[in-house]
């Protein structure tokens, strides 16, 4: 428990040196899962590995026997189901749980979680994002954006979403829990956590939160691979999930090419494997042989060991097209978040980038230079 208490005790001592805004303890009770029979808070944090998590969470709360894994709900479904939180339990019973309930959150590097809402979000095909959001960083952001841009919100750029994101953290206006700093939604100098945990040591820190049996159950030897196999069963959903309201403004074959480019950018596809289906056949594509082209893809790539550099690289090439002083004041938005959780709040790799082996391969060519 040493990492734990590192972890904690740095905690205290950005909550003890810094001055900000706390955040109301009924919204931080309204984001705590409930897991009765295993006496667990979950304060969830939107790109933080939450989709798994509120998963596992449900699975755990689930009577004996109706779930086998995590990954038996899709990724899509687990934001729409229903799970007790804090907030909707009356008290005595709440303050009971508050303060006998193992608590616990995880946090992510914040520059990466950063890029992943703007790769899940932005350049993935998400017609509600894209309309709610990217018409308005169109319109905020950019300039001579054109009436497509404007309509429909779809070619939001990098550069173009850490304006937004940073404006909104200054301002409050048009802010989106995905994108909002780590330290704001579960607030741990208001509420105290017994573990946090880190998305880049997922497995090892569930062992602390979770029965030995339970998380040999639970948490399978495989979760890689069975990770990546659930993330081509969410591309796939997502795909055919805005072909039709996509209609002018994403042509099909448009949203198949990017569906596929998120899967190198997420490291699971070969950045060597190009998508195989021209705009022609497109149109007549069926779900199932889209899921098992980007299987077929899939396995390949397993045997290419540059698939894993994919990520960083294509991180490198999204905040390479951000302006010194846009960078430098990205860092003081998230220097909290680094600070409280232990993160470079300068990272080498960023802010002392060495070029990329792979300077034919551009991950975001599919965007409008």
């Amino acid at each position: 428990m040493d990492t734990q208490h590192e972890r904690k005790k740095r905690i205290l001592s950005e909550c003890q040196k810094s001055k900000f805004h706390h955040r109301d303890p009924e919204k931080i009770s309204g984001a705590m899962q409930v897991v009765r029979n295993y006496s667990i808070l979950y304060c969830a944090i939107p790109k933080v590995g939450c989709t798994f998590l509120k998963r596992l969470m449900l699975v755990l709360s689930a009577a004996s026997g109706k779930y086998s894994s995590p990954f038996d709900i899709s990724p899509g479904d687990i934001h729409f189901r229903y799970m007790e939180t804090l907030s909707k339990v009356p008290e005595p019973l709440r303050h009971f749980m508050k303060y006998n309930f193992t608590k616990f959150l995880f946090v992510r590097n914040p520059y990466t979680r950063l890029f992943s809402g703007y790769v899940d979000k932005f350049f993935t095909p998400q017609k509600a994002f894209h309309q709610n959001y990217g018409r308005y960083i169109m319109e905020t952001f950019r300039k001579n954006a054109s009436a497509k841009s404007l309509k429909c919100g779809h070619d939001v750029s990098f550069l173009e979403f850490v304006q937004y994101v940073m404006a909104s953290i200054k301002s409050g206006v048009r802010q989106n829990p995905h994108f909002m700093p780590m330290y704001i939604q579960c607030d741990p100098c208001v509420q105290s956590y017994d573990i946090v945990g880190r998305l880049e040591t997922l497995k090892e820190d569930l062992r602390l939160i979770l029965p030995h049996e339970i998380w040999q159950l639970y948490v399978p030897k495989n979760i890689r691979e069975l990770s990546q196999i659930d993330e081509v069963r969410d591309a796939v959903d997502i795909a055919f999930n805005n072909q039709k309201s996509q209609k002018g403004c994403l042509t099909f074959h448009e949203i198949l090419q990017r569906i596929w480019r998120r899967l190198q950018i997420r490291g699971l596809l070969s950045r060597h494997i190009e998508f195989p289906v021209g705009a022609k056949h497109s149109a007549s594509l069926t779900r199932e042989t889209f899921k098992q082209i980007l299987n077929i893809a899939l396995l390949k790539s397993w045997h290419d060991p540059s698939t894993k550099q994919n990520r960083n690289d294509a991180m490198l090439e999204a905040f390479n097209t951000l302006p010194r002083p846009d960078l430098e004041e990205l860092s003081k938005l998230l220097q909290m978040d680094c600070r409280m959780f232990g993160y470079d709040t300068k990272p080498d790799n960023i802010f002392k980038p060495k070029e990329s082996g792979n300077q034919d391969f551009r991950f975001f060519d599919l965007l409008p230079s």
